[in-house]
């Protein structure tokens, strides 16, 4: 299972330095996802529907439905030598 947990900017960019990202890249992403999370995207518009000819569906579904894509193929022993 796939977990989410919510971190701040603050605690984004703190663990980012520590894993050794450098300070202008960690700048970089703070920036970004800070425009892109800020709440613009929210709504939910009709755009699936109109380029699809369906109602969208949210991601647990769309996961459920393709897992087996994701999946780890069954590694098969090969004899080398």
């Amino acid at each position: 299972m796939v977990g989410f947990t919510t971190v701040s900017m603050t605690e984004f960019a703190a663990e980012m330095a520590v894993a050794g990202v450098p300070d202008d890249v960690v700048q970089l992403l703070a920036y970004l996802f800070g425009e892109v999370l800020d709440g613009r995207n929210v709504p939910v518009g009709d755009g699936v529907q109109r380029a699809l000819g369906r109602p969208a569906r949210d991601f647990r579904a769309f996961a459920e439905n393709n897992f087996e894509a994701w999946a780890s193929p069954k590694r098969t022993s090969s004899a080398t030598g």
